[in-house]
């Protein structure tokens, strides 16, 4: 940030410093709202979660069962 410094005989001096980080997020984090607020210093992330039913619904259906495919046995396709 930026600081200003006055000295005794009345002039002025600005600082200035840079602060840099990086980190990796999560795949569960919504990124297309992710937001950051700076404010006195102070920086807010805010990085919500993406939203997740958490329940999986399998149709169910009536009758009977399809019949099972089974694959061929290396020594039968070798007979042909």
């Amino acid at each position: 940030g930026r600081k200003l410094r006055k000295t005794e005989g009345g002039t002025t001096s600005y600082s200035e410093t840079k602060f840099e980080k990086s980190f990796t997020i999560g795949s569960n984090i919504d990124t297309s709202n992710v937001s950051a607020h700076l404010q006195d210093g102070v920086l807010i992330l805010t990085a919500p979660k993406k939203e997740t039913t958490g329940v999986t619904t399998i149709k169910i259906s009536d009758g009977p069962a399809p019949k099972l495919i089974e694959d061929e046995k290396p020594s039968e396709k070798m007979k042909e």
